[in-house]
């Protein structure tokens, strides 16, 4: 398992729980671009796998950014 690196912040901590820890919930989203939608804001969120990319087509996304851990994900990309 990948670790951050040494003398960070986060030193020592694998990257999956920080990253779990930092996440967006997707329960959060829908509201998320409502609001950017009602306010003519363009909203961006990035994609980890496949089903990210579905519940962005759920949502209306009108952009799609991959995860640069993701860029090397033939099918997502």
């Amino acid at each position: 398992m990948f670790k951050a690196q040494k003398g960070s912040h986060w030193d020592g901590q694998h990257l999956h729980d920080l990253y779990k820890q930092a996440h967006t919930p997707w329960e959060w989203l829908a509201e998320l671009f409502d609001c950017a939608h009602n306010e003519g804001i363009t909203i961006v969120s990035a994609l980890f796998d496949l089903t990210g990319v579905d519940l962005r087509e759920s949502l209306d996304s009108p952009i799609y950014m991959i995860a640069s851990f993701e860029i090397t994900d033939i099918p997502l990309s």
